[in-house]
């Protein structure tokens, strides 16, 4: 979690006012157990009146192994400039977060590769999709016009069965004229 300045400011003031000889530096134990200096001779000087105090803790502080204090959250015009090793924390620290940032970067630019990589497969789906549903319409329309086929097929079967019947039937008429004819023709000699 990041402290705003003004907590920043804040906390340093009220850790300046516990020291009764004001003086302008001032030592201190870091969270991580290590000693460092700042100088305070001229924090909340470049405000008027007091800052508002704050319920701060160290938490508020962002968690950072090169971090050493407050201080460095502080802009130049709070205080009266970094101390050496608070800069090359300070630089450290950019470097991190340009580090960071540049890795931050690559895993946006993979992303947005993985993205169109996905764009692209979806559009492939989409026309495979497309493609199996004119299969499947054509699957449809082939297996109605197969049940057609069928239909028509026992209605020719049927027809031929008619047919054959029919056919034994003039046949067995035919055979019946020839029969009578020949009688009559018979029946006349006779006569």
């Amino acid at each position: 979690m990041r402290a705003s300045l003004k907590t920043v400011i804040s906390d340093i003031t009220s850790l300046s006012n516990l020291d009764s000889e004001h003086s302008s530096q001032r030592t201190y134990t870091t969270k991580r157990g290590t000693t460092s200096t700042m100088r305070t001779a001229k924090v909340g000087k470049s405000r008027p009146g007091p800052p508002t105090p704050s319920n701060s803790t160290e938490s508020d502080y962002p968690e950072s192994e090169n971090q050493t204090s407050p201080a460095n959250l502080i802009s130049d015009k709070a205080a009266p400039g970094p101390a050496p090793e608070q800069g090359a924390v300070a630089v450290a620290r950019v470097d991190e977060l340009q580090a960071e940032n540049t890795a931050l970067r690559a895993q946006v630019a993979d992303l947005q590769a993985e993205v169109t990589d996905l764009k692209h497969d979806v559009a492939e789906l989409l026309d495979e999709n497309e493609n199996m549903g004119r299969i499947i319409d054509a699957d449809d329309r082939l297996k109605a016009a197969l049940a057609e086929v069928a239909r028509h097929m026992a209605l020719a079967e049927n027809a031929e069965r008619t047919l054959a019947a029919r056919s034994n039937e003039f046949n067995d008429r035919a055979r019946n004229v020839a029969d009578w004819k020949n009688r009559a023709e018979k029946g006349q000699k006779l006569l």
